[in-house]
């Protein structure tokens, strides 16, 4: 499976031209399996495609395993010589304050650090690790919500300065690539919650749907 993670990866980067010889990636990683799963194939390919990496972690103040997640996180750099950029905010405290949900603050928050990053390193664009999975909850969630063809995409391997290479990647299959490296990512506990629509759906609707058909997901992505 690593392998073929691997070679996925290469193909998502050169056949979407996400990335070309010679540039510089910041790559979003919380420490969970996603992020580990992009940084740990980026990291791979990097000499192959004459690529430079940096870090970006966010620390939002709402678990009490974030701290843990930073050292992690901060670790796997500090062993393959990666510089690692760290940003600790209070999320529940600044969601207050602008009077938005502690989901949509965080995002805000993360999007902005990781912007600032690119910029004060130079470099050409961030790496986010949405998979095909995320595809499938944010066209399902697009439907809920009522939006045109647009919203029915999804999403794209590359907008502005964002690039998804594991976009086509089910998290089954990250999973594995975790497992059969002995990366041991960590767990964010408050995705298995359904304190979110996102979570309902990912928790409890595409499960349903996948016991009427199996290849649901797949069939979403190729609609």
């Amino acid at each position: 499976m690593v392998d073929n993670i691997i070679d996925i990866v290469r193909s998502n980067i050169i056949d979407n031209s996400l990335i070309s010889k010679g540039d510089k990636i910041v790559v979003a990683v919380s420490g969970g399996p996603d992020s580990m799963c992009l940084l740990d194939t980026l990291y791979k390919l990097k000499d192959e495609l004459d690529i430079k990496l940096e870090v970006a972690h966010v620390n939002h103040g709402i678990r009490k395993e974030s701290d843990d997640e930073k050292i992690y996180v901060e670790k796997y750099c500090n062993d393959r010589n990666i510089p690692f950029h760290y940003l600790k905010v209070n999320v529940p405290t600044l969601s207050k304050e602008k009077k938005m949900s502690e989901e949509t603050c965080g995002r805000e928050i993360r999007y902005e650090f990781f912007e600032k990053v690119r910029k004060e390193t130079n470099s050409n664009y961030i790496a986010v690790a949405h998979n095909l999975n995320d595809n499938v909850e944010t066209i399902i969630l697009n439907e809920i919500r009522g939006c045109g063809l647009k919203g029915l995409t999804g999403m794209d391997f590359k907008f502005n300065y964002i690039i998804r290479p594991l976009l086509t990647i089910e998290k089954k299959d990250i999973i594995v690539y975790n497992n059969e490296l002995g990366l041991n990512p960590c767990m964010d506990k408050t995705n298995e919650e359904e304190i979110y629509l996102r979570n309902k759906i990912r928790l409890t609707l595409i499960p349903y749907l996948q016991e009427l058909n199996p290849n649901f997901v797949a069939n979403i992505s190729r609609m």
